[in-house]
């Protein structure tokens, strides 16, 4: 795994990494720092006994909330209110300066959703909406975000070696029916797990109007199996070849039942 000129290496065969890693060192300038502990603003914590592995991104959320002027922020234990999805109507829009913010800050906690907080997908899908002209309302929900990831900033994600579902892709997904109020169009959430832990999540807004909550559930189903068929794919590449069905949790019978 690349990012720029930070590699990830791993392998089962202890002494072909090795290997490669001396090949390497023969035509780059590389530093071995060892056992990953840290890459791109992420947390690697190994623990081996217990056969885990936790991703955080404590320090790097911190830094955001710094930089944004938002450290002092009393933290607040949901990221979002409960209520409709709408954004669009705003009683203020923001200066130049405070909207270049608004769109910093969103784009600094997608990044943390998509490393590690897939918590946070619903909530960064309602403040996107708003990038184009963002006003009071978006920005009070942005704060309301930012207070949320200052009492969770220590929160990950946990992969075990003895996880229920072990080396199985499993899948949740679930949709609500016309929630955003300005287009009546519905949401749709999926997450994809692997060892205990997420691996890829997304909450996205459906490009059809469904008529019914069982047709939003079933436009939701259907693209869960897509995420699933590329994860499927992905893992055959590496030799971790799914043998058996993957299992898709929905709580619609309706959605379900349609054939």
């Amino acid at each position: 795994m690349v990012y720029v000129d930070d590699i990830l290496l791993t392998g089962t065969n202890e002494e072909l990494v090795s290997t490669i890693i001396e090949q390497m060192k023969e035509r780059f300038e590389t530093v071995d720092l060892g056992d990953a502990k840290f890459i791109v603003g992420m947390a690697i914590h190994r623990n081996r006994d217990a056969g885990t592995i936790l991703l955080t991104q404590e320090a790097y959320t911190k830094a955001v909330l710094a930089k944004f002027g938002m450290a002092d922020l009393h933290p607040t234990k949901t990221p979002a209110e409960v209520g409709p999805m709408s954004t669009v109507v705003e009683e203020e829009t923001l200066t130049p300066d405070e909207t270049t913010m608004f769109r910093s800050a969103t784009g600094s906690a997608l990044y943390i959703c998509r490393k590690s907080r897939p918590d946070l997908s619903h909530t960064i899908l309602v403040l996107t909406k708003s990038m184009a002209k963002p006003g009071t309302k978006a920005w009070a929900k942005l704060k309301r975000l930012m207070r949320y990831l200052k009492g969770t900033a220590s929160l990950g994600i946990t992969y075990s070696e003895d996880a229920s579902n072990g080396g199985k892709l499993t899948t949740y997904v679930d949709s609500d029916f016309a929630g955003d109020i300005d287009d009546r169009k519905s949401t749709t959430g999926v997450i994809i797990e692997l060892a205990g832990g997420v691996v890829d999540s997304t909450a996205t807004k459906q490009t059809v109007t469904a008529v019914s909550s069982a047709e939003a559930e079933y436009v939701a189903m259907s693209k869960a199996c897509k995420i699933i068929l590329y994860w499927r794919h992905l893992l055959k590449t590496i030799n971790r070849e799914q043998k058996e069905s993957t299992i898709l949790y929905e709580d619609s019978t309706g959605a379900m039942s349609t054939r």
